[in-house]
């Protein structure tokens, strides 16, 4: 088990640095390859496989996002990810998010926005406090990385951050500041 972590680990390092040097002429092919590799790393069951899908994912799109042949499939790989149970994997998925979430078709972008609101609608009526974190994390990371696209949502967004920052115990100070970092976000970074 010792050799396989060093073979993983080994493996890891390897491809970060091919994704690092990858030139642009080569790399729609590579994408077509990559994505689908990266796809089932990211929903494996073990996490450290998950994590390191998830890092080399983010390595990919913070450089050639826009080459993904379709950029949906990673979403919907990624949106499942943000209700598992390990805190390390949620944040790697937001994280992926937000990077995924300037280059997404219009039209998906909105419907996962929807959704996020949807969920979020249900924890403001009674839900439990990490997993409202991590739907108020979600819309932080999407408002960081294109907030402009969230225009259209801020009617929704901005009373169920105040209702969430506003009715939440003054111990779970955690999604009481995500609430504000969201506010924050669709004052500075949404137009309108």
């Amino acid at each position: 088990e010792d050799k396989d972590e060093q073979m993983r680990d080994a493996a890891f390092l390897g491809m970060k640095s091919v994704i690092n040097e990858l030139d642009v002429s080569h790399a729609a092919s590579f994408a077509v390859y990559i994505g689908s590799q990266l796809t089932v790393c990211m929903v494996s069951e073990r996490d450290v496989i998950a994590s390191n899908g998830f890092d080399l994912n983010g390595e990919f799109m913070s450089k050639l996002g826009a080459i993904y042949p379709d950029n949906t499939v990673i979403g919907n790989v990624i949106m499942p990810e943000l209700e598992r149970k390990r805190p390390g994997i949620r944040k790697k998925a937001l994280q992926s998010l937000g990077i995924l979430a300037p280059s997404l078709p219009t039209a998906y972008f909105d419907e996962q926005c929807g959704i996020l609101i949807g969920k979020l609608r249900e924890f403001s009526n009674g839900g439990i406090v990490a997993e409202g974190n991590t739907l108020m994390q979600a819309i932080a990371y999407i408002g960081r990385s294109a907030g402009y696209r969230l225009e259209k949502h801020i009617g929704d967004i901005i009373p169920l951050a105040l209702s969430v920052a506003s009715s939440t115990e003054e111990s779970d100070i955690d999604i009481i500041e995500t609430s504000l970092i969201v506010l924050e976000i669709c004052i500075s970074k949404c137009p309108g």
